[in-house]
């Protein structure tokens, strides 16, 4: 016995498949196509992460379903795990800095998005720093300046 993957609806073929790579014989299945209850998003933590991505989000909602896929501006998150009906765990992708709607589309097809639900913010720049040179004793107030700075 096996678990079927969540797949499309319609015909596919079953084979088995042994240890030295023999196949046995092949059949028929059908995938029927369910309705479910459709998704919602409801919230999305943090709120931002670096442009870079590899922030952990957690996303909540109702009706989320084990293979969601779960997007980002458009852009697939990585390490997508279902914890619950009502949560998802994922890393955010890379990103340019702006605001972005994030999206979780369960394997019907149905899709919930929450607009304006994570920001990728850039990494910090140095573009001066004032003095150049200052003792190594210490206690010399240093300016930095630059962007994106927290």
């Amino acid at each position: 016995s096996c678990t079927s993957p969540a797949n499309p609806s319609g015909l596919c073929i079953v084979q088995v498949i042994d240890q030295d790579s023999l196949v046995g014989g092949a059949s028929l299945f059908t995938y029927t196509s369910v309705v479910l209850p459709a998704p919602t998003l409801t919230g999305v933590l943090p709120p931002s992460g670096p442009t870079l991505g590899g922030s952990l989000m957690r996303l909540s909602g109702t009706n989320l379903v084990s293979g969601a896929q779960v997007t980002v501006g458009g852009v697939l998150a990585t390490n997508v795990s279902v914890v619950s009906s009502v949560e998802i765990t994922c890393t955010s992708p890379q990103l340019l800095p702006g605001v972005y709607t994030t999206s979780v589309q369960n394997v019907d097809g149905q899709v919930a998005a929450l607009v304006s639900s994570f920001t990728a913010v850039a990494p910090p720049s140095i573009t001066s720093v004032s003095p150049s040179s200052i003792s190594n004793l210490g206690g010399t107030l240093i300016t930095i300046l630059g962007n994106n700075f927290q």
